[in-house]
């Protein structure tokens, strides 16, 4: 098995910083659906005919919300783990120059 070149294992730490930082700003963009689905609930006193289904909506939406904010977390992760693998790769790499600098 062959080693990859430099140039290649230079452009896959560049994919990786990159789709990190679409998975950030997607996590934005997921924070926003919650925080917007909870202001999507209706107080009963708003909407009195409708009490027997307003539970269930403002059910729904707390939900929805909370699985947002729980996304919003889970794409952040993943923008750190994609940072933290970089990160290794450029260690490694800088280990190992430094391991030929010297012969």
């Amino acid at each position: 098995m062959t080693e990859p070149a430099p140039n290649v294992i230079a452009v896959a730490k560049e994919d990786m910083y990159r789709e990190a930082d679409l998975w950030d700003a997607q996590s934005i963009h997921i924070d926003d659906c919650a925080f917007q689905a909870d202001h999507l609930t209706i107080e009963a006193y708003d909407v009195i005919l409708f009490n027997e289904f307003l539970a269930e909506y403002n059910d729904v939406t707390r939900l929805f919300a909370k699985l947002c904010r729980q996304g919003a977390l889970v794409t952040r992760g993943i923008a750190q783990t994609l940072r933290t693998v970089a990160e290794t790769y450029e260690e490694a790499d800088d280990q190992i120059r430094t391991q030929y600098d010297r012969i």
